[in-house]
This record gives structure tokens, C-alpha cells and sequence, in this order.
């Protein structure tokens, strides 16, 4: 875990892949980390899968809380990721739209062919940043969430033959504890503010971004 940037309303930092992002009982989740290191409680605004890597805010104030969970909810809080997919992607960009049902037993998130009891709306766009021969042949894309569901890029790209590389859960021929998927910037209102701030991070050069160069 890396702080990056601190205010008094709000903290970012870097999530390494296998950190819990939300708060739990064991010592190492990220949450715990933060307080230990900044002597005081934070509040998660969002999260990332355990897998996932890259930023994270939380917030240092309830009022921050509340604020920044409102933007997360109208549509103020922008989030965009780097992923890595198995593949050529036909279509260079595009939006994806489906109706996704979350399995709490089996902890996996599954499209349905139609809107039904408990499955939501899951929205993003992405677009094709470049291509490589390796592991087969692997496509970077950059991608904006429009939504905020459970697996959501995983299981949307895994359902369309893409999975994400490293995401044996949803498709990839290799499993591993840091899948291709990168928190790479995140846009937001300063809580209490009109002012908009950006920060943007680079993923780690290893075994799934190396290839392409990522800077």
C-alpha cells in the first residue's frame, strides 16, 4: 500500500493486487492499513476486487463520505482502467451493455439474456490502445465504467470471449492473484467544492502490462 496524496477530507493510494479494499477483520486489508498509518479512521467510498490493482480514495470525514458517495451515485465520479484481454477485439472501441445477475454463493457475477429478479444494468466503453502475439495473442484497453457492478469488466469481457488475462475465474487459461485489470484514473468533485481534480497512476511493469510498454 502507497499513499500518494493526502487533504484532510481525502486520502488516494495505490492498491496492490491481493489487498482487501473494504473493511474486515484481518490486518492487512487495506482500510486497516490506511488507519494505522495516518492515526485516524477512513471511510471506503468504492472498492476494487482483491485481484485489482491501482487507485483508490478514502474518504477522512463522514461529511467527505456522504459527499463523495453522492458523486459516486449521480455520476460525477469518474473511474478508468487499463486491462489486458485475451484476443483481438473486432471492434477497435465500443460500449458494452448488459443485464448482470450476481451470485452471492458462488461469488460470481453471470450476464442474463434479459432484464429479470435481482440482475442490473451494467454499462461501460472501452477502446483498443494495442495488440501483441504474446500469450496467444492479448489486446490493452483502456476502459471507463459508466456503472459500478460486481466483476463487472471481468465477467462483461470474459462473457464475450475476452476474458482478462490472469482471470481464470471468468475465462482466462491462466489464474492468477493479479489479473490484467488496473484502477488507472479517477475524476471527482473536492467534497464541499465545484473544483475537479484528476489523478491518474501506471500499472507495474509485470508479467501482464510489460509487453506494451504502459507509461
Amino acid at each position: 500500500m502507497e499513499i500518494l496524496h493526502t487533504t484532510p477530507d481525502f486520502v488516494i493510494c495505490r492498491k496492490k493486487p491481493g489487498e482487501v479494499s473494504e473493511h474486515t477483520s484481518d490486518k492487512s486489508s487495506l482500510p486497516v492499513l490506511l488507519e494505522k498509518a495516518l492515526g485516524k479512521k477512513v471511510y471506503p467510498v468504492h472498492r476494487l476486487d482483491c485481484t485489482t490493482g491501482g487507485l483508490m480514495v478514502f474518504a477522512l470525514t463522514s461529511s467527505a463520505a456522504a459527499d463523495l458517495s453522492a458523486q459516486m451515485q449521480d455520476g460525477r465520479f469518474h473511474k478508468s482502467y487499463l486491462a489486458v484481454v485475451h484476443g483481438v477485439m473486432e471492434e477497435k472501441s465500443g460500449i458494452l451493455e448488459d443485464e448482470l445477475f450476481f451470485d452471492r454463493r458462488k461469488g460470481k457475477s453471470f450476464i442474463c439474456d434479459k432484464k429479470r429478479n435481482g440482475t442490473k444494468t451494467a454499462r461501460l466503453q472501452y477502446a483498443v490502445l494495442g495488440e501483441s502475439a504474446e500469450h496467444g495473442g492479448i489486446s490493452l484497453c483502456k476502459i471507463e465504467l459508466f456503472t459500478g457492478r460486481t466483476h463487472q469488466i471481468r465477467v462483461q469481457f470474459g462473457g464475450r470471449k475476452h476474458p482478462l488475462l490472469g482471470d481464470g475465474k471468468y475465462g482466462s487459461r491462466s489464474n492468477c492473484k493479479d489479473c490484467a485489470l488496473w484502477s488507472a484514473q479517477i475524476n471527482f468533485q473536492i467534497p464541499g467544492t465545484t473544483e475537479t481534480v484528476t489523478f491518474t497512476d501506471t500499472p507495474p511493469t509485470n508479467r501482464a502490462f510489460g509487453g506494451f510498454g504502459v507509461e
